[in-house]
C-alpha cells in the first residue's frame, strides 16, 4: 500500500486486501479510516515517524485470519519513497 504524507491511500496491490479491508474506491481515503487484521496499534505513529525521519522501519506483528480465529505472523515494512529516490 502506498500512502501520501497525509496518510491518504494512493495505490495498493490486491494482496494488501488480505490484511487491510479495502476496495478500489478506497483510494484517496485515510489509512486511519481503514480497518485491518493486524495487532499493530502503533501503525499510524510508525508511519508518521517514517515520513518525518526518512528512515525505513520494520516490525514483526501478529495478525489473524478473516474469521479472526487463527493467529498468524507477518512482517510489515514501512518505508518512505519519493520521486527523488535513486535505485
Amino acid at each position: 500500500m502506498f500512502v501520501d504524507r497525509n496518510m491518504h491511500i494512493r495505490w495498493f496491490t490486491p494482496r494488501a486486501t488480505d490484511i487491510f479491508s479495502m476496495l478500489p474506491l478506497d483510494t484517496g481515503r485515510s489509512l486511519l479510516d481503514i480497518t485491518h487484521r493486524l495487532n499493530y496499534p502503533q501503525l499510524a505513529d510508525d508511519a508518521t515517524s517514517v515520513f518525518e525521519s526518512l528512515n525505513m522501519m520494520e516490525r514483526e506483528v501478529s495478525s489473524s485470519d478473516r474469521a479472526g480465529t487463527s493467529p498468524a505472523c507477518c512482517r510489515t515494512a514501512l518505508a518512505r519513497v519519493t520521486s527523488m529516490a535513486r535505485y
